[in-house]
C-alpha cells in the first residue's frame, strides 16, 4: 500500500495546539492527525458541533429539573406560609378568648364590689 500525502493549511495557533497534543500523546504530528481521523471515522469521536449539542441538551434537561425543584420548593413555601398564617390566627383567637375571660372576671369582681358594700351597710 502506497502512502499518500495530504496537505492542509492552518494558522500558527492551531499548528501549535496540534503539535502540543501530538507531543503529549508521544506521537508525530502525522501519527496524531491519523489517530484523530481514525477516531472520527470509528464514530467514537463526536464532532465539536455534536458535542456542543449534546452538552446543550444535558444543560437544558438539568435546567428543567432545577426549575421543577424550584417550583416544588415554592409550593412548599406557600403551604408553610399558609399554615403559619392559620396558626397565627388561632393564637390570636386564643389570646382574645383569654383576654375576654380576664375581662369577664374583672367585670364580675366590679359587680361584687358594687353590691357587696351596699348589702353590708
Amino acid at each position: 500500500m502506497k502512502n499518500h500525502r495530504i496537505t492542509i493549511k492552518v494558522d500558527q495557533k492551531y499548528r501549535t495546539a496540534i503539535d502540543e497534543r501530538a507531543k503529549a500523546a508521544d506521537l508525530t504530528i502525522s501519527a496524531y492527525v491519523r489517530h484523530c481521523l481514525d477516531q472520527y471515522n470509528q464514530k467514537s469521536y463526536k464532532s465539536p458541533t455534536d458535542s456542543e449539542q449534546s452538552s446543550n441538551e444535558v444543560l437544558r434537561s438539568e435546567l428543567e429539573v432545577k426549575n421543577q425543584q424550584i417550583d416544588k420548593l415554592q409550593q412548599a413555601l406557600d403551604q408553610e406560609q399558609q399554615l403559619h398564617a392559620a396558626s397565627q390566627k388561632t393564637i390570636e383567637s386564643k389570646q382574645l378568648q383569654i383576654e375576654d375571660i380576664s375581662r369577664n372576671r374583672s367585670i364580675l369582681a366590679r359587680i361584687r364590689e358594687v353590691f357587696i358594700p351596699s348589702s353590708t351597710t
